[in-house]
């Protein structure tokens, strides 16, 4: 399993700030690395449920095939994993 607590520019090192972001409607998880500029505004515009400060939630509107991808701008990388992949692959 992935995981990153990455340095707190947005919001406080507490729990839920921490990664993986998870996006039950979609089922995938994100762990990333970076500053999303444009977070507030993707979140606004994609309706996305905000229980965190962390922009990284903005990877939320990313679809099977990551075509969105080219409406979040910044510096960042991520690894995207499939919650159903790791239930088939892990569920003893």
């Amino acid at each position: 399993v992935i995981g990153h607590t990455r340095m707190a520019t947005n919001g406080n090192t507490i729990n839920k700030n921490n990664q993986p972001i998870i996006n039950e409607k979609n089922k995938n998880l994100f762990v990333f690395n970076g500053i999303i500029t444009n977070s507030e505004n993707l979140i606004k515009k994609y309706k996305i449920k905000k229980n965190s400060l962390n922009d990284g939630l903005a990877l939320s509107i990313l679809d099977k095939d990551n075509k969105r991808k080219k409406y979040i701008k910044g510096a960042y990388s991520f690894i995207k994993i499939s919650l159903l992949w790791l239930i088939k692959h892990y569920r003893k």
